[in-house]
């Protein structure tokens, strides 16, 4: 798991066992318990991104400590003076729903070839039917 207090995802466990099982990061977590698919973690690692650090804690010191952190969004804008900030906010929207109406258009498409593979299908389907009710019909006469 990845949090950063506001969002948490599924990390990317290859990379997770990579860093896990390298024999210069084993020995410094060993005696740590993170967790697995099988059992919940006691501790957490903690990726300091802006003083380049990484800490172990318990996991519920470690997620109260998170909460108390501004946002991504709160930190790139914090400099920002509301003017500048809202204008980029709604550049980002901007995008975001351009984004949305190109992927809703690409999906689209999408279906239409589903739909038009589906009816060859289907014609491919009543050909080979109807050739083999033919060869039936010709057997009966």
């Amino acid at each position: 798991m990845v949090s950063d207090g506001t969002l948490t995802a599924t990390g990317n466990w290859r990379g997770w066992v990579c860093f896990c099982e390298h024999p210069l990061v084993r020995v410094f977590l060993e005696d740590y318990q993170l967790g697995d698919s099988k059992d919940e973690a006691e501790h957490w690692l903690l990726v300091d991104r802006y003083f380049g650090t990484l800490d172990v804690g318990l996991a519920r010191d470690v997620k109260a400590l998170l909460a108390t952190q501004p946002s991504d969004l709160h930190a790139l804008t914090a400099d920002l003076s509301p003017t500048v900030a809202q204008v980029l906010l709604e550049r980002a929207r901007d995008a975001h729903i351009e984004r949305e109406r190109k992927r809703a258009q690409e999906l689209q498409a999408d279906v239409r070839g589903w739909r038009e593979r589906e009816q060859e299908l289907l014609e491919q389907l009543t050909a080979v039917l109807d050739d083999a009710l033919q060869a039936v019909c010709e057997l009966s006469t």
